[in-house]
């Protein structure tokens, strides 16, 4: 899939990136353009008037979205689903650099009702904004990968990340972006129990602030939940959380998307010096170091963790 690359709005430094010459069909969808952007004082929305919806979500920074009179606090990890004729600006002016990844698509005729997504979202008149649990921000940057990919794989990608986009628009609106606690409650075997806390890890890792929390979702104390996780596992679930923490920072460092700073708040460590400490035990280098070897800005070879 060949991608296109044009300039936006003119910016006050950063950039403002729009990558299709043309929309395309997607499934049940068309995606009319992502826009990457990054920006010192203001972005306005897309100029052309479209029936079509679009996806505003901030990757880095902060500022305010202002939807006609309304004006809000519009920060990392926050998002809109904007819909058609939505006015819509960011201001930066007194918070430096915003980076925004913006995603204007509709549904094809008969296919599917984008009007349900925007009623589980929010209501007429401007939308509320909205806190990603990290699921969208992982499928708009896959979304926006697999547009700029050239074999023959890449259309059907992008296919799925973007009909995955919608459907995780929709869980968020509708509270079940994570699992219920019922699901989870009372494992029948030791063994079961282990893989319901290893799946809460993998699915909800940036909401796990401390593991007490992990063991109230699986409806069982923190020591009970530990000793069994240890004997099925052969580690302590300290040490499991740690590693999965440090492997998901190197994701981040490596992406350069992020600060040091945003990402210790997102993995809620206490401090930066709590998690220099631990990125390095396991890392074996400072969370610098290894952006400085690893990060996109390094022009090095990326190394990739699963």
């Amino acid at each position: 899939m060949h991608s296109f690359q044009r300039a936006g709005q003119a910016v006050e430094a950063g950039f403002d990136r729009w990558q299709l010459e043309r929309p395309m069909t997607l499934g049940n969808f068309v995606l009319e353009q992502i826009r990457d952007s990054c920006f010192h004082k203001e972005l306005q929305a897309f100029p052309e008037k479209t029936s079509s919806y679009t996806l505003i979500y901030v990757l880095s920074g902060s500022g305010k979205l202002i939807q006609g009179e309304q004006s809000v606090p519009f920060g990392e990890r926050d998002f809109v689903f904007a819909a058609p004729g939505d006015c819509w600006k960011l201001d930066s002016s007194s918070n430096g650099p915003v980076r925004l990844i913006s995603v204007r698509f509709r549904e094809v005729a008969g296919r599917f009702n984008l009007a349900e997504v925007i009623q589980t979202i929010g209501t007429k008149g401007p939308q509320p904004v909205r806190k990603d649990n990290g699921a969208l921000e992982e499928l708009l940057l896959g979304l926006q990968r697999e547009v700029e990919a050239r074999d023959n794989y890449a259309k059907a990608m992008a296919e799925s990340y973007l009909q995955q986009l919608v459907v995780a628009l929709c869980r968020l609106g509708t509270h079940h972006a994570t699992a219920p606690k019922q699901e989870f409650k009372r494992a029948p075997m030791k063994q079961e129990l282990a893989y319901q806390a290893v799946r809460y890890m993998d699915q909800s890792l940036l909401e796990i602030k401390e593991l007490s929390q992990l063991a109230d979702v699986l409806g069982y104390s923190y020591s009970h939940l530990s000793h069994v996780f240890r004997v099925e596992m052969g580690e302590s679930l300290q040490s499991y959380w740690a590693r999965k923490r440090i492997l998901k920072a190197m994701r981040l460092l490596q992406s350069g998307r992020t600060n040091i700073t945003g990402i210790a708040e997102t993995l809620h460590y206490q401090s930066i010096h709590s998690f220099s400490k631990a990125f390095k035990k396991i890392a074996g280098l400072t969370p610098s170091e290894y952006q400085g070897l690893y990060g996109l800005s390094s022009g090095k070879q990326r190394q990739v963790y699963n």
